[in-house]
């Protein structure tokens, strides 16, 4: 097994237990069916983009191993940074002061290399220029920061909520987060704030305001300047981030949780301009976190997993009006890379939206869509070592075909 791998499947099993980034796309608690749909509104006029990260066609990209992201022409890679907080601030410094350092991301390597090493070679392997077909191509790595659910105790919903309040839980977080910031430097990078936590605020409060948090007691002399609600925490991260990474992309997670309820798009738009007001840089959502025919092997009721045409379109259209409301390009993430060629068995689910998506690009633009980023939410789903080649193979045609400009 390579180590590439061998890191993969780590950071496999600890997503296995509990990672989002869509984890609950039905529903704030994940344990009922979404409500009915409602009737279709009528379709938002197309949007034009213009540009994207300094691109002005749609770029793809994912979450994969080394040898996939030199098999095709990819515009973007993403990794997670998750699995915890470092179990003492000491090992910030030196992964070999204690045994319990291995625990934590930032030690997730050879423990003689200074902490962080695991992140800054994913940053450099990612950006270094390479060549495809003759034209010189440089990806761009993404960080998804999903750490809150670990921090605040393996908790959602409400209890994860709540422990925002905790100044001492909050203080590590934010140490982490800057950790983070400070191994990431002047790359160029995306930093992905926080899937699914968003959407848990809002659900507990749609005025991310009158949450409290400790924000300036935690955060030191970084956020002096924020208040101490939930909002200030959000405002804090981007801020600390324009402070430590000024060269990155800030996109912040819009859970979609109620994407087929009338007005979503616009009570959505009303919470995050209240979390982060206009400092994010990009929005981000996902469809769903696991394959469709996994569901369906597993007995859940998650038809709204399941995309058809009139679903897929509601989807696009309630993009339109976020990009619309909100003034903001979006993203969709963590993508289901299952196809209709597989058998529904581990790493070979089936699902649609690989060959949905590529087959209606100029559809995905015209919903203020930027980037579409695949990528399995844990790790039994199909990836794209595993899906035949045809995440792969698409995204090949579509370079081929001079790519899918932003404004068609």
């Amino acid at each position: 097994m390579s180590q590439g791998r061998i890191l993969a499947f780590v950071l496999g099993m600890v997503l296995l237990g509990g990672c989002g980034g869509g984890a609950n796309t039905e529903s704030a608690s994940g344990g009922s069916p979404a409500p009915a749909p409602a009737p279709p509104a009528p379709a938002p006029a197309p949007v034009c983009l213009g540009s994207f990260l300094g691109q002005n066609r749609l770029l793809i990209g994912g979450q994969m191993e080394d040898t996939t992201a030199q098999a095709a022409p990819f515009d973007l890679r993403y990794t997670y940074v998750t699995g915890g907080l470092s179990p003492r601030a000491t090992c910030h410094n030196d992964c070999q002061v204690d045994a319990s350092c291995g625990q934590w991301w930032g030690c997730w390597q050879d423990p003689s290399l200074p902490p962080g090493q695991r992140i800054r070679d994913f940053l450099a392997k990612t950006e270094q220029v390479t060549s495809w077909q003759g034209q010189s191509l440089r990806q761009r790595p993404w960080l998804s920061y999903y750490q809150w659910f670990y921090a605040a105790g393996y908790k959602e919903g409400a209890a994860e909520v709540q422990a925002l309040n905790d100044a001492q839980r909050l203080r590590n977080y934010l140490d982490d987060w800057r950790f983070l910031l400070q191994q990431v430097g002047t790359t160029p990078v995306i930093l992905h704030i926080e899937p699914d936590l968003w959407g848990f605020v809002r659900d507990q409060n749609a005025d991310p305001h009158q949450l409290p948090a400790p924000v300036r007691q935690a955060a030191g002399m970084d956020c002096q300047d924020q208040e101490d609600s939930v909002a200030g925490l959000a405002r804090c991260m981007l801020k600390m981030a324009r402070i430590y990474a000024p060269q990155a992309a800030l996109a912040i997670h819009a859970s979609p949780w109620y994407y087929h309820m009338p007005g979503d798009a616009q009570a959505l738009t009303q919470f995050m301009k209240e979390l982060v007001g206009e400092q994010a840089d990009i929005w981000v959502t996902d469809p769903s976190d696991r394959d469709a025919g996994y569901y369906l092997a597993t007995g859940m009721d998650r038809t709204w997993n399941i995309w058809d045409e009139s679903k897929a379109r509601l989807y696009l259209d309630w993009s339109a009006q976020l990009y619309v409301a909100s003034g903001k390009p979006m993203a969709l993430w963590q993508l289901p890379l299952g196809n209709s060629l597989q058998n529904n068995t581990p790493n070979h689910w089936k699902d649609n939206r690989v060959e949905w998506l590529f087959a209606h690009t100029e559809d995905v633009v015209q919903a203020g869509i930027g980037a579409l980023l695949f990528g399995a939410g844990q790790p039994d789903q199909t990836l794209p070592e595993t899906d035949g080649g045809l995440f792969v193979q698409s995204t090949i045609h579509l370079w081929q075909k001079g790519g899918q400009p932003l404004c068609p």
